[in-house]
């Protein structure tokens, strides 16, 4: 499933969100393993003109059930600016 939304989105951040994507897909540097935020991040890279995260993101979509996939997309519509420090100190673990 492809979301597209509006060009302010597309911040000219395209690899930093993919970097992001793979801390909450890999699980890694203290961040809990979110597959949906990964695709919210992935998203936001692809639509950010990172050509090497369509793959990945097509992958994750692939781990998702039907209801993960909702919420990812719900999520990425409901996305906004600065959105990365609120979900990142969400997701921290203690001590990681």
């Amino acid at each position: 499933m492809t979301v597209h939304l509006g060009p302010e989105y597309a911040s000219g951040q395209a690899d930093a969100q993919k970097h992001i994507g793979d801390l909450y897909y890999l699980g890694i540097h203290g961040i809990k393993r979110d597959l949906i935020l990964a695709y919210v991040w992935y998203s936001l890279a692809a639509m950010g003109e990172n050509k090497e995260v369509n793959k990945q993101l097509q992958s994750l979509v692939d781990e998702l059930s039907p209801r993960q996939v909702d919420e990812a997309v719900s999520k990425l519509l409901n996305w906004k600016p600065g959105q990365c420090e609120r979900d990142l100190k969400n997701t921290i673990i203690e001590g990681g």
